[in-house]
């Protein structure tokens, strides 16, 4: 986990885009906005088993067969998971976690993800992703509205995760991050 200083800044950074482009519902359609509005393609791939997904920046040209700048590219053995659409939108999200935080100035960047999950950037990029698919605020109005308080710990799980859009993983880990014990 990243510290304090950089998770809360991660947070507002994530929370400067959702207002900056009225990200503000949960579930929003993540793949339009970052097709419509920053510029990327999202496509899926047959990667190795332990590759998640991966992103590709060329700012001063095309990417090579893509006719984008920008992409964000996925493991296509997602889609055998039951939990695809989540898995694959959390991906996307965490993905564009590593260009928001860590491509700096950089013309070219590439970042692929695998299963060392526990490298710092890696930590900061799901951070981002939680903050950004399930903004603390949301989440606030969300708990409330459903009155989520007295509800059971899987309920709770249940609710932001189908809300959100998100696996009740996700959903969980982010339950505890926000409220502390589910």
């Amino acid at each position: 986990m990243p510290s304090i200083e950089r998770r809360q800044y991660i947070e507002k950074v994530a929370d400067g885009i959702i207002s900056e482009y009225g990200l503000n519902k949960p579930g929003f359609n993540l793949i339009g906005f970052l097709t419509r509005q920053q510029g990327f393609k999202v496509g899926m791939q047959d990667l190795d088993n332990d590759t998640t997904g991966l992103l590709l920046v060329n700012e001063k040209e095309p990417i090579t067969n893509t006719g984008a700048n920008r992409l964000i590219v996925l493991n296509s053995s997602l889609e055998q998971d039951p939990e695809y659409f989540q898995k694959r939108r959390f991906i996307t999200a965490h993905e564009y976690g590593h260009y928001i935080l860590h491509k700096e100035t950089n013309e070219i960047y590439a970042h692929r993800d695998t299963t060392a999950r526990n490298a710092p950037q890696e930590k900061e990029a799901d951070y981002f992703a939680r903050c950004l698919l399930m903004p603390k605020k949301l989440m606030n109005d969300v708990y409330n509205l459903w009155d989520l308080k007295n509800a059971s710990a899987d309920e709770k799980v249940t609710t932001i995760a189908d809300s959100f859009n998100v696996s009740r993983k996700k959903a969980k880990l982010r339950l505890t991050e926000v409220f502390g014990e589910i």
